[in-house]
């Protein structure tokens, strides 16, 4: 039987993968509307998370740690911008900042239900995506993050 060793994954490429910016700063680089698409994008990042009430800008109180966080940017094959803002945790430190790790996910049942109306609607199914699926956890602690870099108040 002949199998087939793979020596490289073969990833579509095109020039628009070459402007996806990797900092914040580097948007100002870009060309006016590409600049305008990227920050839509972290608009509508910031949108879904204020539409979750996921945070809210307070005045830091004393004696309070301050996690970073920064935007990872991509682009999507079919060429859409996608922004998303993410906290730095690796500088806490467990014991003290948190006390266990935990990210939340779908729920298994969700998939059989979406898999079971497809096959009953006959459906082609290529992909799911949840953009905030990882909004519906609660936090025991108070975490206090500075404002996103081109967006501060």
């Amino acid at each position: 039987m002949l199998i087939v060793k793979l020596l490289a994954l073969a990833v579509p490429t095109s020039d628009s993968q070459h402007n996806v910016p990797t900092h914040y700063k580097d948007i100002a680089r870009l060309p006016v509307q590409q600049q305008l698409q990227w920050r839509a994008a972290c608009r509508e990042e910031l949108e879904a998370l204020q539409k979750r009430q996921v945070y809210e800008l307070v005045d830091l109180p004393l004696n309070c740690k301050v996690i970073r966080n920064r935007w990872v940017l991509n682009q999507k094959m079919d060429g859409r911008k996608r922004a998303r803002l993410v906290a730095k945790g690796y500088s806490q430190v467990e014991g003290i900042d948190y006390s266990e790790i935990f990210s939340p996910v779908i729920c298994y049942e969700s998939i059989c239900l979406m898999f079971t109306l497809a096959a009953l609607e006959r459906w082609y199914i290529t992909g799911l995506d949840v953009k905030t699926a990882f909004l519906y956890g609660k936090l025991n602690e108070e975490i206090y993050m500075k404002q996103p870099e081109g967006f501060t108040a």
